[in-house]
């Protein structure tokens, strides 16, 4: 157990190198291949919130003792034991809990509120909340305001029109736009 404790922080130190070393290069200019970055830059698991690294524990606790695993990664035993527990926040459950009164005020609505009325209309019914945290929760669902009813004007495509037939038959030619041509079909008064 100790050497995989050993070899667990022999791997971060060696990153923790890599990542001095490529700094050091860094601020001479020069790299020493492409994917060379700074350890702190890097988003390793060491440099993640702790969520993740209690995510790493779980996954290696099969292999590494879970206490060694907390002392190397820095976070606390007790504290991984409560997320196990509980994996998500009190705040993960209360944004489920305003999801369940949110979607049916805005289906109620036809899908037409915006967050500003979906808020109004909780705390109407005495919920306490932001409209910001509203705004937030209906757009990781993707639930938006429908926004103007009517139609925008454009062109919509489409076939063009044909000529309509002439059904009366007047003998009056016609041009390709519709158009009489330019002769005299007009009946002349002459002097009487």
């Amino acid at each position: 157990m100790g050497q995989a404790v050993r070899q667990v922080r022999a791997a971060a130190r060696a990153r923790i190198e890599r990542g001095r070393r490529a700094a050091a290069l860094a601020v001479r200019g020069e790299t020493t291949h492409r994917r060379a970055r700074h350890l702190k830059k890097g988003r390793r698991v060491l440099c993640q919130g702790i969520r993740l690294k209690y995510a790493f524990i779980q996954q290696y606790s099969t292999q590494y003792p879970v206490r060694r695993l907390c002392e190397v990664l820095d976070v606390h035993a007790s504290g991984y034991y409560a997320w196990r527990r509980n994996p998500h926040s009190q705040r993960h459950h209360e944004d489920q809990r305003l999801l369940v009164l949110v979607k049916p005020s805005w289906l109620e609505s036809g899908r037409v509120y915006g967050y500003r009325k979906i808020h109004h209309d909780l705390r109407a019914s005495g919920e306490s909340c932001s409209r910001h945290r509203v705004a937030r929760l209906m757009r990781s669902r993707g639930w938006r305001a429908q926004v103007g009813y009517r139609r925008r004007p454009g062109f919509y495509g489409g076939a063009p029109h044909n000529v309509a037939a002439n059904i009366l038959d007047l003998g009056i030619p016609v041009d390709r736009d519709h158009r009489f041509r330019h002769r005299d079909h007009s009946v002349r008064y002459r002097d009487q």
